[in-house]
Formats: structure tokens, sequence, C-alpha cells
């Protein structure tokens, strides 16, 4: 059974009738139009009875006397929305570096924020009352060209909460910054490598021989590894047509599996894109050529792909407006 997220004039019709969803035993909601986002599409005029907090009835004219009952005609009911990559419950203000958890100065490739994770964040009410229920959350950005490791988490603000998957994708950032494009390329080919050496040399590491880590611990070369066996996609943050062909490349060379975050440009070659089956996590509200990365920007990014085939997830580059995701 599904979540259901009650859309914000629906859940005005809560507090005006004084309803308390987290202490009724029984709710049962009439009426509604419900998007299910599966093949049944929306249900007209459906009934849902919610029992201690779970779904346990969906259908029409559905009977429970001892439930709470709400008129939701003319409103509609849709499952709660998933914020594709934020840093939800792990930053409080942008600006200020002691409210954030959401990068690091000791790891790279294997850096997991699963133990940063906060689930009173101010920000996690504030996105779940736009209809966030759960997130994909990531570090940010990092000074390498690797950010570390995704786990999703439910925003239901219990300190119980732990995560619903840990460590699902790799992050990494490629484009212009401070050090050139071929330097990044180089990098990405050189830890590719280094942590298939390193699987090869496992019974010399127990024995204690010597292995050249470089800047990667061990940690980092098992989070690589699982890249590199197609456990986990890698997540590449990157903007221009040129880059993305280039990841692209990459990705057939080591037969990983891609899923681009940002791509601006990625219009320009979007059947490429839409053929080697690459999804695309993208704000479409950000569609300025607000650096020479985006030059070829535009409105129509997120339809042009969707038109070419290529699976589109919509996001929110502020993670303070994840529901706009």
């Amino acid at each position: 059974m599904k979540y259901l997220l009650i859309t914000t004039t629906f859940i005005l019709c809560f507090l005006i009738s004084g309803v308390n969803a987290a202490e009724s035993e029984k709710i049962l909601i009439q009426n509604a139009t419900v998007i299910t986002a599966s093949d049944s599409q929306i249900l007209e005029n459906t009934d849902i009875l919610i029992d201690s907090g779970l779904i346990v009835g969906i259908g029409s004219n559905l009977v429970a006397n001892d439930a709470i009952k709400i008129d939701a005609s003319n409103q509609i009911i849709t499952p709660g929305l998933i914020a594709p990559y934020s840093q939800l419950g792990l930053m409080e203000i942008q600006l200020e570096r002691e409210t954030r958890d959401d990068s690091t100065q000791h790891y790279s490739a294997g850096f997991s924020i699963v133990n940063a994770f906060n689930p009173s964040s101010t920000l996690i009410p504030y996105n779940r009352s736009g209809g966030i229920t759960s997130a994909i959350v990531g570090p940010s950005s990092a000074k390498t060209i690797y950010s570390g490791m995704a786990s999703v988490f439910k925003l239901d603000s219990k300190l119980v909460t732990d995560f619903v998957a840990k460590d699902i994708a790799m992050a990494v950032s490629f484009g212009a910054g401070s050090d050139s494009r071929a330097s990044q390329i180089l990098m990405l080919e050189d830890t590719f490598n280094k942590a298939l050496r390193f699987n090869d040399s496992r019974e010399q590491y127990r024995l204690l021989a010597d292995f050249d880590y470089d800047d990667h611990t061990v940690r980092d070369l098992e989070a690589i590894l699982r890249v590199l066996n197609n456990e986990i996609p890698l997540i590449v943050r990157s903007n221009r047509a040129k880059d993305l062909l280039r990841i692209i490349s990459l990705g057939k060379k080591y037969g990983i599996k891609i899923i681009f975050h940002g791509a601006k440009e990625a219009w320009r070659i979007a059947e490429i894109i839409a053929e080697a089956g690459i999804p695309v996590i993208l704000d479409p509200m950000d569609n300025l050529p607000s650096s020479f990365d985006a030059i070829a920007a535009r409105m129509d990014n997120a339809y042009l792909l969707n038109k070419a085939g290529v699976k589109i997830l919509i996001t929110s580059q502020d993670t303070h407006n994840s529901y706009l995701s």
C-alpha cells in the first residue's frame, strides 16, 4: 500500500475541520479525485480508508461507521512526492557552515552521509507541507571531482527513522572548476583503474603488502568498485553538451550506469542520451545560460528530452525549495 499525500488545498480541509490525522485511529476520506501514479491513472469520486496511519481501503462507497469522515469533493489526493536529489536533512542555512553536514575534507568517493541526516531539520516539515514525503539525499559538490554517496530517507521527522536505502548512488561533478576537464577525465580513469587494481590485490592487502592509495582510502576504492560492478549508478553533475558526451564515452568504456544531473545543454544531444538509456535529473526553472558551461541553456530542455524518449526527473536546485521538484 502506498502512503498518500493530501495536497495543500485538501490539507486546509483538515485544518478547518480540526482533524488531527496523526491522533485519529480511523479516517474515511470520501469523494476525492485520486491521482494514483500507476496504470489506473485517475480515480474519480473515490473513498480512502486510513487505519492507524495506513491505507486499508480504496474504492467507492466505503463504509466505516467508527471513522472520522471528511468530504473531499473537488479535492485532489496524490502519492507523496520524492525529491530526486537534495541536501534535505544535511543543511539548514546554506551560507552558514556550522549548519551544514553535506561535504567532507577527508573522504571522496566513499563519503556516506547517512550518519549526518537530521530528521528534525527545519527544512523537512516545510518541504513536506509542499508534498515531499521522501528524498534522495546526497553530498554537495566537493573540491575534488568526487562528492560521495547518496541515500534515501523518509521525511517523517521521527527520531527513530533510519534510511530507506543506504548509499544507492555515487555523485561526481564534471565541468568548469579549479582543474582542467582533461585532468578530470584522467582522474576518473585513474581512480577507476586504481580501484580495479585494488580489487585484484585484495589478498596482498590483507597481508599488509604495500599499495599506493594516493589520496583515496579503502572506503573510497570500495565505493568506486560498486560503480564499476554496476551495483549503483554514477550521478554526474554537468551541463555542457560536449562534457556530457565525454561522460557517455567513459560510461561505455567501463560499462557503468550513468545519471545526468543539471544537464542544461542536454537537449543538444537528446537522441544520443536516449539511445544510451541515461536518465536526467533537471530543474526546468534553472534554464538561463548562467555560465560558459551552459551557454546553450533553453527553457524547453525538459520538453525536448522527453520528446526524444529520455527519462527525466524534475528537481529543484535549491534544497530549501525541494517541494518544487
